[in-house]
């Protein structure tokens, strides 16, 4: 397992453009790093991952449940990660099975600069907190002081530092946390180059899609090279005066929070000296490395002529002990590729299968494999565009299947699953028992890759500027 992280931190670097830098075009690092970055992208770029991708970037997901025991839920969740906001909308309950009853609604909102919750029945209205300078908002609040609803003055100035702590020191902390990690990445990739030994040659490779001639680049690292790549990156951080710099900075700032209201300290030269005492040791742990019999290789097939990736190898030797691991993507590679194999010293034990995609229908599989190849568990789902079914089917054992299935309509950017029902087939090897698991149920869904999220309600009511008789008025309401 050792040698399985070192190789993925390897390839790590690689991609972080360390091992690319000042090398030239077409040589065994270049063609080795882009096919690796290029990967990344491909695949975020592949359909069934950019479907998803959309979703949570300018997308939505409606939802309801409805049981025959006169119990309803659902709602409709808004989602634009990609500029931190979700928007709950119409989210709902109603439950007549207890004594009293429950029914309620609400919508909730959530981003960098606002949080509220809209509810006119128990509410009425929007109450929530606006998050740019919060803890102003709270000191001038009438839950920091001389009021009936203040804190403790020792919650309250505690609250008000660690909003502030966050407001400004933690952001600055991951700022500077960000740097690092690229500099150490960056000069990581650049002993990789000096230590690595890369080659560069055509012969014929396996593929899921067929045996051909195909370019494959190795990057062979042996006990000695990562010894030394371990000793100079350690020496490389350990020297670094940035490194300090942030630890002095932001132990003291985070010091000052905790020793003022818990009477704990950190002394920020005590903790840098310990980092420092660690990456010493580890560092003084290359001396065992090269006692050590190490051998890893890090294999990349692309076509001749270009950095597409086709299939990725891992393989490493530690000790006597020795695995492969591989992705094969085929011959279309990563964007294009219908069937996607997980191998482990050349056996396959998982697969993702695209075995149709066209205007009519839509056949997806995934499955694990066991030692002989015989199939363990599959998941096949069967979206059926003309007739405007679908089928999900999941394979636990050998005489036991789950089978969801129901009706999907396709919209635009939007398909909606409703009717569904879920049976268990259980067999004696001879006949099949059917168990209906959505008996008395109404489940129905529906997704969209592209649903302009609501604009939210800016004249909620803001808690930290609410006057005592307004908090009193809405306890009063909510009891």
């Amino acid at each position: 397992m050792k040698k399985i992280i070192i190789a993925a931190i390897l390839g790590t670097a690689c991609v972080s453009g360390g091992v690319a830098t000042g090398v030239v075009v077409n040589t065994p690092e270049y063609v080795l790093s882009n096919a690796l970055s290029n990967a990344v992208e491909e695949f975020i770029e592949r359909e069934d991952i950019s479907n998803l991708v959309d979703v949570f970037e300018q997308g939505s997901i409606d939802f309801s449940y409805e049981a025959d025991y006169n119990f309803e839920a659902g709602g409709k969740v808004y989602f634009d990660l990609k500029d931190y906001k979700l928007f709950v909308e119409n989210a709902y309950v109603e439950d007549g099975t207890s004594t009293d009853g429950i029914s309620t609604s609400a919508n909730l909102y959530l981003s960098d600069e606002m949080i509220y919750v809209e509810n006119d029945e128990y509410l009425d209205g929007a109450y929530g907190i606006k998050l740019k300078k919060i803890a102003k908002q709270f000191e001038n609040s009438i839950f920091y002081e001389d009021s009936d609803y203040s804190f403790p003055e020792e919650v309250s100035e505690m609250l008000v530092d660690i909003l502030e702590y966050y407001e400004d020191d933690f952001k600055d902390l991951e700022k500077d946390l960000t740097k690092l990690y690229k500099d150490y990445t960056k000069k990581l990739g650049k002993l990789i180059k000096e230590y690595g030994e890369f080659e560069s040659e055509n012969k014929k490779v396996s593929l899921n899609t067929g045996k051909s001639e195909k370019r494959v680049v190795t990057l062979e690292l042996d006990e000695k090279a990562i010894a030394s790549i371990l000793e100079e990156l350690m020496e490389y951080i350990i020297d670094d005066d940035k490194l300090e710099d942030l630890i002095i900075t932001h132990v003291s700032c985070f010091d000052e929070l905790i020793s003022k209201h818990y009477g704990e300290s950190f002394d920020a030269d005590d903790i840098y000296d310990e980092l420092i005492n660690s990456l010493e040791a580890v560092a003084n742990r290359a001396k065992d490395i090269k006692r050590s019999d190490i051998e890893i290789k890090l294999n990349v097939v692309t076509p001749k002529l270009s950095a597409k990736l086709l299939k990725v190898e891992l393989e490493a030797e530690v000790n006597g002990f020795d695995r492969e691991i591989a992705i094969d993507f085929g011959e279309n590679g990563v964007k294009k590729s219908k069937n996607i194999d997980l191998l482990i010293d050349n056996d396959k034990i998982g697969s993702y299968l695209i075995k149709e995609n066209s205007k009519n229908k839509l056949s997806l599989k995934l499955a694990s494999f066991d030692e002989e190849d015989e199939e363990e568990i599959g998941i096949e789902f069967i979206l059926d565009k003309e007739k405007g079914k679908f089928v999900l089917s999941y394979l636990e054992e050998r005489f036991e299947t789950y089978t969801i299935k129901g009706n999907a309509e396709l919209n635009k950017n939007t398909i909606s699953f409703d009717s569904i029902s879920a049976v268990k087939y259980v067999s004696n090897g001879r006949t099949y028992e059917e168990v209906e698991l959505l008996e008395n149920i109404d489940i129905s869904f529906s997704i969209s890759t592209k649903d302009k999220m609501p604009k939210p309600n800016k004249d909620f009511i803001n808690i930290l500027e609410m006057s005592e008789d307004d908090v009193y008025d809405l306890i009063n309401d909510l009891e």
